[in-house]
């Protein structure tokens, strides 16, 4: 009854076939939502169509910051050891985009935002070995199928607030990109206590116990509020055992001249001396302050790990 009515609708059966199959094999923007939890940083943002597969933060921990490739035994040729707080970011960028743009996009971005660069490497430049090995060390890595290349940048920036680092890493393809940013600062301390039971036990086991909740001002030999905890259990000790007798004995690192260390090392011991016969009412008879200075390290004095273990107090049995 109409004419070409079949041949109409086979018409718009192709068509409608042809933007079914045009639909499917048009790139689609990624759908991808980030992880739970996990946002960009203030300081670098993500490359477009890119999503958050994991993040982490702590507000202190080490961080290996790279300033080498990764060499033989899968070890950094170069590195500096940072501590304070770690914000960790992963990305997995669109389809279809090479790594050399978003690495240059990237840089860009790091630069523009003040930081200088330490080290940077591509592909061949970088690698001997296993970057996860080491930027990913005891956690998790959630990266497979390594695509034969390898982006790092390393870089830092100093103003009012302190030193940021960064360490940009990209693998694979699509291109997988970890963000690491690094606020050094330092740890707390006096978070843990040892009490008097702890220190009756070395005592019986060593004659002697080295004590780090005694806090001094550098240079000075005033005892800070924050050593409060750690007399009150000097004192405990003492009162319990009656019989007991200490040498509280003074320790430096070894900075400054020798014979200020052993002065400033006798002050402070005769400090902690005055504090438990004043306060805590305990027989100055039992009691006698000796400064050794740096003379009996426990720890290396070329590190600021090592100096602080260095400088300490100890209860010694007389």
């Amino acid at each position: 009854m109409y004419p070409g009515r079949y041949n109409w609708g086979r018409y718009a059966l192709i068509v409608g076939l042809t933007f079914t199959l045009l639909a499917l094999l048009a790139p689609t923007a990624r759908a991808d939502p980030d992880a739970d939890g996990c946002h960009d940083s203030s300081l670098i943002t993500r490359y477009p169509g890119s999503y958050i597969v994991r993040c982490f933060h702590t507000e202190f921990d080490q961080f290996i910051l790279p300033l080498g490739p990764v060499v033989a035994n899968n070890k950094l040729a170069k590195s500096k050891k940072i501590q304070g707080k770690i914000t960790r970011i992963m990305y997995v960028a669109p389809d279809l985009v090479s790594p050399l743009e978003i690495w240059k996009n990237y840089e860009n971005a790091i630069k523009n935002a003040g930081f200088t660069v330490l080290f940077k490497c591509q592909s061949d430049a970088c690698q001997n070995g296993d970057w996860d090995v080491n930027l990913f060390q005891d956690q998790e890595d959630p990266w497979y199928n390594y695509g034969g290349y390898q982006y790092q940048l390393s870089a830092e920036r100093s103003g009012p607030n302190g030193t940021v680092y960064i360490s940009l890493h990209m693998t694979n393809k699509p291109v997988q990109t970890t963000l690491d940013i690094i606020e050094p600062h330092a740890m707390k301390t006096g978070l843990v206590q040892v009490n008097a039971a702890a220190m009756s036990a070395a005592l019986a086991q060593s004659g002697h116990i080295a004590l780090y909740g005694i806090y001094f001002d550098t240079g000075k030999a005033d005892l800070k509020p924050a050593s409060d905890a750690t007399l009150q259990e000097i004192g405990a000790l003492l009162k319990q055992q009656p019989a007991l007798k200490l040498y509280v004995v003074g320790d430096t690192d070894n900075v400054g001249s020798f014979l200020s260390n052993m002065n400033l090392s006798s002050r402070r011991a005769a400090a902690v001396v005055a504090a438990l016969t004043g306060r805590y009412g305990i027989d100055s008879r039992r009691l006698k302050a000796v400064g050794i200075g740096p003379v009996d390290p426990v720890s290396t004095n070329q590190t600021p790990e090592g100096r602080s273990r260095n400088r300490r107090v100890e209860l010694v049995e007389q």
